[in-house]
């Protein structure tokens, strides 16, 4: 006796082909030993069902939770993130994690309920398969193919934009965005770099973020000719990218256009004439985005704003003998209540808050707004001027601060670079005075390193409160000056003497990163 195997078209299960030889006869049998699988019902009450599904779902309480997931991360793992490159303005980052968290959430919840639905709609397919399937003849007795294949589904739940924020970013600068017909860059121009950006993957830019900085000075103005060419028309077409809606980018493709290399084509011989047709120009393709899910974010000095924010709250206070408020402090802290992210430590005789952190659309429109495009920007956060001691953070704590970048250009020269603590301290302070921010920082590191960059390479340079404030020069040692170098560092590292008791413990920190190699 022969057996042979072969595959059954409607159940993964193996057929058995017994042939078996008698006198004179032979007989042929095909039988499939597996039976229907039978499972219960989504209703528990309603028995078995003899139809299964491989690429099917459990049912149950057990399988309806949604496959949504929790994130990766929520907003305070952003801050955290943020808070090794960004000191202070902590309610501004708190803002900020929040928006792009809910807007990719969105995100992630829309691509995840379109997955659903594909995957319901494979699942029908599949079952019409089959349906088919059970009421076709068998193909041994039929005329069908001898093994049937069925297509599985590639997978649910791609790697989602949000799970490692890798997703396109660009700023836009919006003092050159001109209304259309003048000489300038339209608003569609962040468009297009944000899909450059997404290195022309239209689905990864329908998605991305485009920053558009200084914005504020988009504000309408009164010209002397009439004609407000980057204000108020600018205004009107970004409110059609902000509200959704679909922009054709032109793109050109400049593979085509390039032109052999000069150098190559002298070496060509006679074979190349004089007359040589020239390149031809850049394919130009047209590709469409729709900016509905695009995050557009709003940045801007907005010099002015903050009066019209204490005329407008401070008009109770105004009558005879009364003196107009002048600045934020001067408001009740009663009027900040209403804010989220409330500092838990203020300094005494201020409220932690800015004129700015009350504006209001209306502020906005009196500044030169049109109401229909601040009518779409949903959160208005303000950031805080940086204090002395943030100024000093910044000097030192973040991952890429301007001590470390300097530590690290001296290092190639090569040279050790130190900063006593009272040096730092003296700096920032200068800094402060020039009312700058933390651009001031940068430009007082220039001014005080610019002799040691001159004079390099020496194998120590340290920079104290003298040469920062002028009255010596920066500290050279030799090879054998570690010793003196490491004294000098002792005796100027007591901070509490010039900033008091209280701050004396608070500058350990930044002790450890003014020495060498930190």
């Amino acid at each position: 006796m022969s057996v042979f195997t072969r595959s059954c078209s409607s159940c993964p299960r193996l057929l058995t082909n017994h042939v078996a030889t008698h006198a004179g006869s032979r007989s042929f049998s095909v039988s499939c030993r597996a039976p229907a699988a039978s499972r219960r019902t989504q209703d528990f009450g309603s028995g078995y069902t003899s139809s299964y599904d491989p690429e099917e779902s459990g049912r149950g309480p057990m399988f309806s939770k949604p496959s949504f997931g929790v994130p990766q991360f929520y907003p305070r793992d952003l801050k955290r993130r943020l808070d090794e490159f960004v000191v202070g303005q902590e309610r501004a980052k708190k803002t900020t994690t929040s928006v792009v968290f809910n807007h990719y959430q969105g995100q992630r919840r829309r691509q995840n309920i379109e997955d659903e639905r594909r995957v319901e709609e494979e699942r029908l397919l599949r079952q019409q398969h089959f349906q088919r399937a059970r009421r076709e003849p068998h193909p041994a007795e039929g005329q069908g193919h001898p093994e049937s294949k069925l297509e599985r589904p590639t997978g649910v739940g791609k790697t989602y934009i949000v799970e490692h924020l890798n997703v396109p970013f660009t700023i836009s600068d919006c003092n050159s965005f001109t209304q259309a017909g003048y000489i300038g860059q339209d608003v569609e121009a962040c468009i297009e770099r944000l899909l450059i950006e997404a290195d022309y993957d239209v689905n990864a830019a329908e998605n991305g973020i485009v920053v558009l900085d200084e914005f504020d000075k988009l504000a309408r103005r009164e010209s002397v000719n009439g004609r407000d060419v980057g204000g108020e028309g600018v205004q009107q077409a970004l409110l059609k990218l902000v509200e959704g809606s679909k922009v054709t980018v032109n793109v050109k493709d400049t593979r085509s256009s390039r032109s052999p290399s000069p150098i190559t084509s002298n070496y060509n011989g006679g074979s190349q004439t004089s007359q040589s047709s020239p390149p031809p120009g850049p394919r130009v393709e047209q590709i469409t985005i729709d900016t509905t899910n695009i995050l557009f974010i709003f940045c801007g000095a907005f010099v002015g704003l903050d009066k019209i924010v204490l005329r407008r709250v401070a008009k109770p206070t105004i009558g005879f003998g009364s003196e107009p408020i002048r600045n934020g402090d001067a408001l009740p802290r009663e009027m900040y209540a209403h804010l989220p992210h409330q500092p838990h430590m203020v300094k005494p005789g201020t409220s932690g808050f800015t004129p700015l952190d009350l504006t209001t659309p209306a502020d906005l429109q009196a500044f030169g707004f049109i109401p229909e495009l601040i009518g779409r920007i949903h959160n208005i956060c303000a950031l805080t001027p940086l204090s002395l001691d943030e100024l000093l953070r910044i000097l030192t704590e973040p991952r890429n601060s301007l001590v470390a970048q300097y530590k690290a250009l001296f290092e190639t020269y090569p040279s050790r670079l130190f900063f006593t603590s009272r040096a730092l301290y003296a700096i920032a302070e200068r800094a402060a005075k020039n009312e700058t921010g933390a651009r001031g920082l940068k430009m007082e590191m220039e001014r005080v390193l610019a002799e040691p960059m001159f004079d390099a390479p020496m194998p120590y340079v340290v920079i104290d409160e003298a040469c920062v404030k002028g009255t010596s020069k920066a500290r050279y040692w030799g090879k054998d000056g570690r010793l003196d170098v490491d004294r000098l560092l002792r005796e100027e590292s007591d901070m509490g003497q010039q900033t008091g008791d209280n701050a004396s413990h608070s500058y350990q920190p930044y002790r450890e990163a003014s020495q060498g190699g930190a």
